[in-house]
């Protein structure tokens, strides 16, 4: 991650349309944030005119009207365009069918682990796609993360010779059944993969594939990584021990339930947010006192005028995380999943001018592909269950570009002793961190 995938691919794509003395009609698919930052790429590594680049986000309707005024430019100039959509643009019927009457010629995967449930209805209907092109890339920095079998599907997008078409077939080959002894009216299984598995799909993965590392390719500047411990306030104590022990908790008068282990740990991570989701209600009710907001307080007011990157899992927290900044006279843009592609460009556009120096959002929306190396310094309000989009997100501002910083450092706020430092325990070893957290609510049950 953070290596300069784009621009590779960029002069790849180049290299194609040399060899064919024009552009090739090229479709790329990326993550809905990253769409327009493609074009902008192209701009900086290509000469190509923009007028042949064309970023399709917004409502189906809207593409599909696009698409046919794209494809009659194209007919009557003679010329071939570059498309770039977002991945869920295959579940919009109408345009789903202009792109397959257009027959791309080269497809470009961006962040392809988004393919990685082969049997997903947006992998299955990109397959068509991508069987019917020339040439097909992957591009991705966490391309298994949890899972090996994460790798099918994506494989299966770019040439299903190699591991073949069937995921049953690949299941059984590299992977066991470690659940095949029990009883077949409580059987379940659990797959795990074979001995000799992880070598010979690496053996696999390595002649298919170009790997660059950061030590590879970058002079990076250190990264600094450094937990802030934060308490709980004696109401969110109370809250916690007691949803911790009964899956119920109470906060002024509101009470949470959680009925299954992962929504107990969901609601564990709001409370140590500072708030509660009471039962049939969307409104949050906060604690008085909440000491993560204080340490948030401090520790931006010791980085004092630096461009600061906050994550945080839940959108309910957006909010009192943006007035703490505002008190401190930052200004403040958020980047969420409920966003089109272009209000997520602009909000990012007016960080990295400089118009805001205080950049809010989910690694789950915000976490993928976007470059915001003008940041030396990213606070984690708190970190989800997903190893990929942590990983993801913390390559947002330490990539080629964060060589103007003479260090990079991202705070981590957790509570000792809480489920903050299993989730933090999981993630910083690789672990699977939803079996680590299971394991954990298995035990406190």
């Amino acid at each position: 991650m953070g290596t300069g995938k784009t621009g590779t691919m960029i002069y790849i794509l180049r290299e194609e349309y040399s060899r064919h003395g024009a552009i090739q009609p090229t479709l790329i698919f990326a993550p809905l944030s990253v769409c327009p930052q493609w074009k902008k790429e192209f701009t900086k590594f290509s000469k190509i005119d923009p007028k042949h680049i064309h970023v399709l986000t917004g409502p189906g309707k809207k593409r599909t009207e696009m698409m046919g005024l794209i494809m009659a430019r194209a007919q009557h100039f003679g010329e071939h365009p570059i498309i770039i959509t977002n991945y869920e643009s295959v579940q919009m019927e109408g345009f789903y069918k202009c792109l397959l009457a257009w027959n791309p010629k080269i497809i470009v995967f961006d962040e392809s682990d988004r393919l990685k449930d082969s049997s997903g209805t947006r992998a299955k209907a990109v397959y068509p796609l991508a069987l019917a092109a020339d040439r097909r890339f992957l591009l991705t920095g966490t391309p298994i993360t949890e899972d090996m079998l994460n790798i099918f599907g994506q494989y299966k997008a770019m040439d299903p010779s190699i591991f073949g078409g069937n995921f049953f077939k690949f299941k059984n080959t590299y992977f066991y059944d470690a659940n095949a002894g029990m009883p077949k009216h409580v059987h379940f299984p659990n797959w795990q993969p074979k001995p000799e598995a992880a070598k010979l799909l690496g053996k696999i993965i390595g002649a298919t594939s170009v790997q660059a590392t950061k030590a590879e390719c970058l002079d990076l500047p250190p990264l600094l990584t450094v937990p802030v411990p934060v308490e709980l306030s004696p109401e969110q104590r109370r809250a916690y021990e007691s949803m911790k022990k009964a899956f119920v908790a109470e906060l002024d008068g509101k009470v949470a339930i959680a009925e299954f282990a992962m929504t107990k740990t969901l609601r564990l991570q709001q409370i140590l947010a500072g708030y509660i989701t009471p039962e049939n209600s969307d409104t949050p009710t906060w604690v008085k006192s909440n000491p993560r907001l204080d340490a948030l307080h401090d520790l931006l007011e010791a980085v004092g005028r630096e461009k600061t990157i906050i994550w945080t899992n839940f959108v309910a927290t957006y909010s009192k995380i943006g007035e703490v900044a505002e008190a401190l006279g930052r200004k403040v843009v958020y980047l969420t999943g409920e966003q089109s592609a272009a209000q997520k460009q602009a909000a990012i556009d007016e960080f990295c001018r400089g118009d805001a120096d205080t950049f809010v959002s989910n690694p789950a929306a915000g976490g993928v592909g976007i470059n915001l190396v003008e940041a030396k310094v990213a606070v984690y309000y708190q970190r989800g269950y997903s190893l990929t989009q942590y990983l993801q997100s913390q390559a947002r501002n330490f990539r080629g570009g964060s060589e103007m910083h003479d260090k990079i450092t991202h705070y981590i706020l957790q509570a000792e002793g809480t489920l903050d430092e299993v989730i933090g325990t999981a993630l910083d070893k690789k672990l699977n961190v939803a079996e680590a957290i299971l394991a954990w609510a298995k035990n406190i049950s």
